[in-house]
């Protein structure tokens, strides 16, 4: 809880209190699907409770923060990266190519994109999906067709 919920919350307030987050500012807070209820399936199995609940308590606090920091002129959304190839998930390795994980530096772009078109108008604390439907593991199958667009909105 305090790495992925508490720090970031933290950082963000200090930015905010000492003018380096100001109107028109952008926050991107990387995330992860594993925080999403909607996505947890039987199918997927249990344990990982850490994990699970920390970057459940992540989203929460970017959905409610983004509430916060909208009448301030700051825009913040929640990223799900992909399924990433990274010594984190080496245990999943045999689904790599069934759910399409991808190098980190792949990435980048689609991360970099989702923060420039973050819009303060919009629905604040977005929980986004760059790749969409590619990297939600088993998840993908809670989704409606299984399948979900690009830069599409993840469930809670």
């Amino acid at each position: 809880m305090e790495i992925c919920a508490f720090a970031p919350l933290r950082i963000i307030q200090n930015l905010v209190k000492s003018n380096h987050l100001v109107s028109g500012s952008k926050i991107g807070m990387i995330t992860s699907e594993g925080g999403s209820i909607g996505l947890r399936l039987e199918a997927e199995g249990g344990g990982n409770y850490g994990h699970h609940m920390s970057k459940c308590a992540q989203n929460m606090m970017g959905k409610i923060l983004a509430i916060d920091l909208k009448p301030k002129g700051i825009a913040l959304v929640s990223i799900h990266p992909g399924f990433l190839r990274t010594e984190m998930t080496a245990h999943y390795a045999q689904f790599y190519e069934e759910f399409g994980a991808i190098l980190p530096e792949e990435a980048v772009v689609p991360i970099l994109t989702a923060v420039a078109n973050v819009d303060i108008n919009g629905i604040p604390g977005r929980f986004v999906a760059p790749l969409g439907s590619k990297g939600l593991g088993l998840g993908v199958h809670a989704l409606p067709n299984s399948y979900l667009e690009p830069f599409g909105e993840l469930p809670w």
